[in-house]
């Protein structure tokens, strides 16, 4: 099986995950990270909130990493975009970055209210957790629909999300 093989959804993950580690399929990751983030971006081109800047921190892990600068075309508005969300969603978990005040400060903006999403709850949801709620262990489709599905979000969010994403330090 090569990239350019497709999979079904049909299709035995375990099976492929087993020839894998067998060395009998052989994957260029670059590529599948590249056909993987494309898909994701692809779905929606997230915007940025008012104030958010990319930080020059994650400017030079694109510039070390050929995988993000074939995912992120950082001449157009989505691709700088996307470096963000990806920085804030994967860079701090990942990397074990933590929060510098001084390069980081255009994060802080990912705490504004989202405009696009009613507030049902105590709190404003806010940019930072509609990025995040994929991360949620919560069995609903649509996290922010209702009140209660909002609650259980936000105390999914203070209590573990933020420490799950390494992003504590984004609390003003």
């Amino acid at each position: 099986m090569d990239m350019g093989e497709s999979v079904s959804h049909g299709s035995d993950i375990y099976a492929i995950d087993r020839r894998l580690k067998q060395g009998q399929v052989k994957i260029n990751r670059k590529v599948l990270f590249q056909r993987i983030w494309r898909r994701i971006c692809r779905r929606s081109v997230p915007l940025l909130p008012l104030g958010a800047t990319l930080p020059s921190r994650a400017m030079a892990i694109w510039r070390e990493r050929p995988d993000l600068q074939a995912a992120f075309d950082l001449a157009t508005p989505s691709g700088q975009a996307n470096l963000f969300w990806w920085y804030v969603r994967h860079g701090f978990s990942e990397m074990g970055l933590q929060y510098d005040p001084t390069d980081d400060e255009g994060l802080l903006a990912a705490n504004q209210p989202h405009p696009d999403i009613v507030q049902a709850s105590f709190l404003p949801i806010t940019w930072l957790m509609d990025q995040l709620k994929d991360q949620s262990p919560l069995e609903t489709g649509q996290p922010f629909a209702d009140e209660e599905r909002q609650t259980l979000f936000l105390a999914w969010f203070f209590g573990k999300g933020l420490s799950q994403a390494n992003l504590d330090a984004l609390l003003s």
